[in-house]
């Protein structure tokens, strides 16, 4: 690189820089791969691959570039294109901004909003879907008045579909009459006709939504209706009427922030889990502390080992306490519809797990 160093320095020197070089490269690479413009997936892979090799080029045969010299060393200026290339790219990246105007999926094309009073609080735009199967139903939105001396309390809700890694995480916020019960679930925001994909959820190519529906929506949707369909955990949380109330007017202040001014869903920062760090006593204000915050499909486990929980007995293990828990179970010993979904999935469970049920669950 530099004409009076010594040749092992120099090698060395390029070695150390194209290491250093190697993250610069992937990020950009993939973020011209998710950029938004209209390109099909073809071309967005063939102009990732050409810069990728490009910056090989630039790093392998930078001898055979331009070349300047400064106070008498010359400086090949081939092995600054993929670092150039960067800056650009990342220039881009920041000048994305969110929207809230887009074709979006019908399931997540309205933003929940909220107006606080003195004894109630009335939120609009509450999801209420009846579903026929996943991708057929009738899209119904409501508006709900909810009364702050009907809280009786939070359960905490964790979905899988796959491993025990993955999964989505939730907040019921119960009332007296449970049909009053609102779900409160942190999801990404599709635009229509455009795949989700878990990267895109770092290069700014999905919006955040913070979707307020009904228990037989949000949720009788995925136990009922997801292909596959969804092993659903909830778990009532220790928190009082007034922790509750709390919590409840904290989601109101952040469905409006949201409405008013669009956030990026972010896969690793500011997802399902994370973004319920606004819950002062939820289980995400691990996150410093604990990488398992980052997989959604282990914030109960989390709660769990904080005691977050208040049905926990002395002698359950994690995995007792998470079996017990499971509403499946229940739809699977009565008849579940619309109608009667939130009586069953709140109801006391006939089944209790042994240690050796546990063993093989």
């Amino acid at each position: 690189m530099f004409r009076y160093v010594l040749p092992p320095l120099q090698r060395i020197a390029l070695i150390v820089y194209s290491i250093l070089l190697v993250p610069f490269v992937v990020w950009t690479a993939l973020f011209i791969h998710y950029v938004p413009a209209p390109l099909n997936p073809f071309w967005r892979w063939m102009f990732s691959i050409v810069f990728i090799l490009l910056a090989l080029a630039c790093t392998i045969f930078h001898e055979y570039f331009a070349v300047v010299r400064l106070k008498g060393y010359r400086i090949h200026l081939a092995i600054f294109i993929p670092l150039v290339g960067f800056i650009l790219a990342y220039c881009v990246f920041t000048a994305i901004t969110p929207t809230n105007t887009a074709k979006w999926d019908i399931p997540c094309s309205r933003n929940p909003t909220a107006l606080i009073q003195d004894t109630q609080i009335i939120f609009q735009n509450v999801r209420n879907f009846k579903y026929q199967s996943e991708h057929d139903y009738d899209a119904i939105w409501e508006t709900r008045t909810l009364k702050f001396d009907e809280i009786e309390g939070m359960d905490w809700v964790v979905s899988h579909w796959s491993s025990d890694m993955i999964g989505h995480t939730m907040v019921v916020f119960r009332f007296r009459n449970p049909a009053d019960n609102i779900v409160l679930s942190v999801e990404t925001r599709t635009i229509q006709n455009e795949p989700q994909d878990l990267l895109a959820g770092i290069f700014k190519r999905v919006h955040i939504l913070w979707i307020l529906g009904t228990e037989p929506d949000v949720l009788y949707l995925r136990t009922h209706f997801r292909t596959p369909r969804e092993d659903l955990y909830l778990y009532p949380m220790v928190a009082s009427k007034q922790e509750a109330k709390r919590c409840l007017i904290s989601l109101a202040h952040r469905i409006n922030e949201l409405a008013e001014s669009p956030e990026f869903y972010n896969t690793l920062f500011q997802n399902c889990t994370t973004s319920l760090s606004i819950f002062k006593d939820e289980p995400s204000d691990s996150k410093k502390s604990d990488i398992r915050v980052l997989l959604n499909g282990y914030s109960d486990q989390i709660a769990f080992e904080k005691q977050r929980f208040s049905d926990i007995r002395p002698d359950d293990s994690y995995m007792m306490y998470r079996a017990r828990h499971l509403s499946n179970l229940k739809f699977q010993q009565h008849p579940t519809t619309r109608e009667n979904y939130s009586k069953i999935l709140h109801s006391p469970f006939r089944w209790a797990p042994d240690d050796a049920a546990i063993s093989d669950f």
